[in-house]
């Protein structure tokens, strides 16, 4: 128990140096991560000794450990390992029908689901982004090494890769043939942070062309797979987080692929915004479950990252829609240190989610002219340091 929470707070901390200064109208090297941060600490780590050391002791753990292989499970639901196949976060066996279809608790997580590749996919992207960070501060070829090394397990080398799709994500037991659920494609938001450590890793030098070809080709097939399929149609037609998350991907891995920025996505996900955030700041659909101010909050982590995006690319996105997601945030903010006021079921940590929003809230990339709450102020040099 305090080693995963010791590994929570670490990524945590890691999440933090990542999101702590204004972006400049083109980011140099990453687009959802902030460059300028980096950049300040490799330039002087005995600034931020604590950061600096821990992110190279990090590196050289995973460095120590056997490669994250996608083929590296028993194979229960799907005979072919090269399958990612995810259990449902949020059900359960039926202790009336042992052996029957699993039954949906909303809000409570099955542990069962780090038996599957959820977990594996969560421990890759974090080791991903602890190597890239590693070779950007030292420019050591020990962590390009084991960071190419990685990404071509699971992205390139035909005997261990991961086929480009989400077939059989948080798949439900018993339920659709065990087939994967449209709903499971969130999991794959996570390789937005994998596509970050790329372009970080770039910016130091090159990746070599024949692994950069591999990874965008994998990564087009993924694409496809998400237009076309039936999960990823489903999966569009979300008017919740999931709808934004799934145009947010597609809109990184576009412009990872080719270079340039999908309007027809912006307009999908400016759209998304009106119909998800109403004239109070709620956002209805998110408050609907029984984690929702989790959920709002995670919602509007998506909604930050597309405002980074944009602002990396040179589109100023969050003024031109400051007013409505501004009207978001601060319908939640209300509710910092007022949980008893908060109209809605929450089941997790408070403190947790105050300080998450505090953060969200704080990467927004705004003008110098811009006011800021100050009672949403986020000290982020002092949270990395202590």
């Amino acid at each position: 128990m305090v080693k995963t929470t010791l590994k929570k707070v670490i990524k945590y901390i890691f999440s933090l140096f990542l999101s702590i200064l204004p972006l400049s109208s083109f980011s140099q090297g990453t687009y959802l991560w902030n460059f300028n941060r980096l950049s300040e600490i490799k330039s002087n780590p005995s600034k931020y000794q604590k950061v600096y050391d821990m992110s190279l002791k990090r590196a050289d753990r995973f460095a120590s450990e056997p490669l994250l292989l996608i083929t590296s499970k028993p194979s229960k639901f799907v005979s072919d390992t090269h399958y990612y196949v995810s259990l449902s976060y949020y059900y359960w066996p039926d202790p009336k029908n042992p052996g029957g279809p699993y039954i949906h608790k909303d809000g409570e997580k099955n542990p069962e689901y780090t038996s599957y590749d959820g977990r594996k996919f969560e421990i890759l992207e974090d080791r991903l982004r602890t190597f890239s960070i590693a070779y950007y501060f030292t420019g050591s070829t020990k962590y390009l090494d084991a960071y190419l090394s990685q990404l071509r397990a699971w992205f390139i080398d035909k005997s261990t890769y991961m086929y480009p799709n989400l077939t059989y994500s948080q798949i439900a037991p018993g339920h659709d043939n065990n087939q994967g659920r449209a709903s499971g494609i969130i999991e794959g938001y996570q390789y937005t942070s994998i596509i970050e450590s790329i372009r970080l890793v770039n910016s130091v030098s090159p990746i070599d062309s024949k692994t950069m070809k591999g990874l965008k080709k994998w990564f087009k097939l993924l694409g496809k797979w998400l237009r076309t399929s039936k999960a990823g149609i489903l999966e569009s037609q979300s008017i919740s987080n999931h709808g934004f998350a799934y145009d947010l991907l597609l809109l990184d891995i576009d412009l990872f692929c080719t270079g340039k920025i999908n309007t027809d996505l912006v307009s999908s996900l400016s759209n998304r915004l009106q119909i998800q955030i109403d004239r109070e700041g709620k956002q209805p659909e998110e408050l609907k479950r029984a984690s929702a101010m989790t959920y709002s909050i995670y919602n509007l982590e998506h909604v930050v990252d597309l405002c980074r995006l944009m602002e990396s690319s040179g589109v100023s996105y969050y003024q031109s829609h400051k007013s409505l997601i501004d009207r978001a945030f601060n319908y939640l903010i209300q509710f910092i240190g007022h949980q008893s006021s908060f109209p809605y079921k929450e089941n997790r940590d408070w403190k947790g989610l105050e300080s998450k929003l505090k953060r969200e809230y704080n990467r927004l990339p705004r003008l110098a002219s811009d006011p800021v709450n100050n009672n949403v102020r986020y000290d982020f040099f002092q949270d990395v340091l202590d």
